[in-house]
């Protein structure tokens, strides 16, 4: 059985949020075209974090409804192999196929996202000889 709810702990890189996945080969992959606006507006009223170097947070997102999520997004229209999601609220985004390594099925027609901090986290050293992006969407 595969995964429901995945886990991601995106940190602010340069000047967008970037997450490692290393199960999927992704390294520093951003989130760009709206979804990084998203991210910085909904961790900013629920976590009271800014982002900068340090910054970095829990993402906990499904493509079904969970308990406590704060966040939920339809999807819209297709582009460049992603697609853009919209919420009841107006807030909007695109993300990229790399989303399809988290469902492999396709782009979900609903996504729900839940952001908690993080406490005593390591600082990550998000820049490697040895690490790669499989996937840019920058």
């Amino acid at each position: 059985m595969n995964n429901s709810l995945f886990t991601i702990q995106p940190y602010w890189l340069g000047h967008t949020w970037v997450f490692d996945a290393p199960e999927v080969g992704l390294w520093a992959e951003p989130f760009v075209a709206g979804a990084d606006a998203v991210l910085t507006q909904l961790v900013k009223a629920r976590l009271g974090l800014e982002p900068r170097n340090s910054s970095m947070f829990q993402l906990i997102f499904s493509a079904q409804g969970f308990p406590g999520y704060h966040l939920q997004f339809e999807r819209r229209e297709e582009e460049y192999g992603g697609y853009w999601y919209t919420s009841k609220d107006k807030d909007w985004g695109w993300l990229c196929p790399a989303t399809l390594h988290f469902f492999p099925n396709g782009h979900p027609e609903n996504l729900y996202i839940r952001v908690c901090p993080i406490f005593n986290s390591c600082k990550i050293d998000a820049v490697s000889a040895n690490k790669k992006s499989l996937i840019s969407c920058g």
